[in-house]
Formats: structure tokens, sequence, C-alpha cells
């Protein structure tokens, strides 16, 4: 009998563990749980559209500043540390917060801090082209100039305001928001926004200004490879609509800038004190000779058809220009706007990474994308 209680305990255990056992192995692991998660990456990235619906965009913070969790509500980084060695030179480490994004066809990063924040990198997922060189403080739709006439142009992250935005995570936004009271005498709260989508970058710029400022400008710089070899404008012709290539590249790196101008008025705005360019830079030569049609333009790798198109809100942008630099050409654009005290300015623009052909048959692609713009914009 007691044999027999013995075996019969032993069995209810053995009974017991196979339990336990049969429910851990249903149970999802770490690993299937993570792949149950809702992901971004649909048609798996070669470049198909999804058949899943709406394709969405995720973002985590870089471990480039682990040591700033609370930067997404308002905190501060810690400062730029500079060591100096007795065998000579110096090892600068400047903290940086990243937001890594994917999109159905884009990878990137955006950088919030630095001299030059935007969107650090961006990889065109189907054919994993960068769109962006791998250099420090490069980036496609910075914040770069603030200009009003006779005051010379002045850095917005970088001398002399050297702001240093607030970031949060908006839903799929990155908002930058920079107060007034880092502003000097500009005055106004700005926020740039950074939406990320399928295969393009919304921009957005709102200020909020306190003081008047007359014929105001805010120039948005976008450093795209090198390895794109033209840049092309939508160029007004007694004829019409022309897309024309600007050749920014065949002068020596950080050479004159190219510009096209909105009209007479956008164009008079070069000579008005507001620049102050050296005379390498000023390029009075290369500004061309017609105004643009529509405010586009265009970074091409000619061989594959895979452009960088940017696109901004005809109602408020100025000029657009190029300058090539050492590994890229700047392809850059102003908005433009009377500015009245507590009278809210929104500027919009447009980034898009996609495969357009070659010119003459890319402008219906362009025509196609101006008019996905176009509807955004009215929104």
């Amino acid at each position: 009998m007691p044999r027999f209680a013995t075996m019969k305990t032993l069995l209810i255990v053995a009974g017991l563990l196979l339990a336990v056992h049969a429910m851990v192995d249903s149970s999802p692991t770490h690993s299937d749980a993570m792949a149950d998660r809702p992901r971004t990456v649909s048609s798996d990235e070669r470049g198909m559209p999804s058949a899943r619906g709406p394709a969405t965009t995720t973002f985590d913070v870089s471990t480039e500043s682990e040591s700033n969790p609370s930067h997404q509500s308002g905190g501060t980084l810690p400062p730029l540390t500079i060591t100096r060695h007795p065998f000579g030179g110096e090892t600068v480490i400047e903290p940086s917060v990243v937001y890594n994004f994917q999109s159905e066809f884009l990878r990137g990063e955006i950088r919030a801090g630095g001299p030059q924040p935007g969107v650090v990198r961006c990889r065109h997922k189907p054919t994993g082209y960068e769109t962006v060189p791998h250099m420090p403080l490069h980036a496609l739709l910075m914040p770069e100039w603030l200009l009003k006439p006779g005051n010379g142009r002045k850095g917005i992250f970088w001398p002399p305001v050297k702001a240093v935005p607030r970031v949060s995570v908006d839903q799929g936004s990155i908002v930058f928001h920079v107060a007034a009271k880092q502003m000097q005498d500009w005055n106004m709260d700005v926020t740039f926004r950074y939406t990320p989508a399928r295969d393009w970058i919304d921009f957005e710029c709102k200020i909020v200004p306190h003081v008047q400022i007359k014929d105001f400008e805010i120039f948005i710089a976008s450093y795209v490879i090198e390895d794109m070899e033209s840049t092309w404008v939508s160029a007004a012709m007694p004829s019409g609509e022309q897309f024309r290539k600007i050749d920014c590249r065949k002068t020596v790196p950080w050479g004159s800038v190219y510009t096209v101008a909105r009209d007479a008025v956008a164009k008079a705005y070069l000579l008005d004190g507001r620049w102050d360019l050296p005379p390498r830079e000023a390029g009075r030569d290369l500004w061309q000779d017609y105004h643009f049609a529509r405010p586009i333009l265009i970074a091409m790798k000619e061989t594959t058809g895979l452009a960088v198109v940017t696109m901004v809100d005809p109602k408020v942008c100025s000029l657009l220009a190029g300058q090539h630099h050492s590994e890229e050409t700047a392809h850059d654009f102003a908005f433009n706007t009377d500015l009245m005290p507590g009278q809210p300015f929104v500027g919009r623009a447009r980034v898009v990474v996609r495969r357009i052909g070659a010119f003459p048959d890319a402008a219906r692609e362009v025509d196609a994308l101006w008019r996905e713009f176009a509807k955004s914009l009215a929104k």
C-alpha cells in the first residue's frame, strides 16, 4: 500500500510537470511577443505598396545620449565637454538626442541637438540609398538662417542665437520648440515639426512673433549627397514652365550660391543687406535671370532616376538655392512673410525620396507629387 501511494504521488507530480511544460510551450516567447507587436515596415522593403492599410511611422530614441531621459519633455542635455591633451590637441564631446524613424519606404534619424538639427539620416529602403552624407553637421530640412533687411544673416541653432530646442513626440511627428526668450531681438516663439510618411517627410515651421518684422525670411537648408549628380528647378520661361538643370556643381567646393527667386521683389532681397555674403559665396553672376514657376527643387541620381524632390508652399516661398559643398550639394529654400505681433505664420514643405525617371518624362511624376502636396496644404 505505501509503495502504491508513492507511485501514485509520482504520477500526479509528473502529470503536473507535463501540464506546466505545455503551458510554457503554448505561451509566447519574448521574440514571439515582439513579432506580434504593431510594426511600421510594410511590404517588407521591396518598394511595393502595402495591402494592410495606411502606413504608419514609428520612433525610438537613440542611445546617442542615454543620460538625458527627460529631453522629450523639455529637459536639457549635459554640457559640451572639451578635453585638452598634454600631448596636444583636444577631444570634444557634444551630447545629442537622435530620434530614429521608419516609414514604409524610408528609414532615418532626426537629430534635435547641435548647431544643425534636422533629418541627419534618410535611407530609401527599397534601394538602400543614403540621401544624406555620413558627415557630422549635415541634415535635410535644417533651419539655418534668420533674415531681415540690413541685418546680416543670423544663425538659429548656431551663433549668434544658438537656440536649444525643447523636443516632443506628437503622434507621428518630432517637434522642436524654441521659446521667444532664446531668440534675442527676433522675439518669436518658433516650432519646427517633422512628420515622416510613406516616402516623404513633411516639414512645418510655425512662428508666433512678438515684434513686427517686415520682409522677414527664414532659410531652410538640405544637404543632399554629392552622388546625386544633378539639380533641377521648375523655371518660369516665356513659353511656360520648364524643368531646368542648375549647373551648381561645377564650382569648387563651397562655391558660389545659385539662386532662383520667386519674383523681382524676392530677388531684390538678395541685395538689401540681409545676406552679407563673402565674395566667394555671393555668386551674383550665378543668380538666375528667370524666376521659379513652382517652388520645386530636385536632386537626381540620373543613372537610376532616384530623386530627392523638395516642394514648398508657393504662398510663402521666396527663394530656392543650391551650393556645392565638399561632400554634398545644398538644396535650400526660404519662407517669407511680414511678421506682425501675435499673428501666427505657418510655412510648409515636403521632401520626397522616389524614383521619378529622367527629364523630360520625369515632369509627369513631379506633377503627381505636386498634386499630392497641394492637397496636404489644403487640409
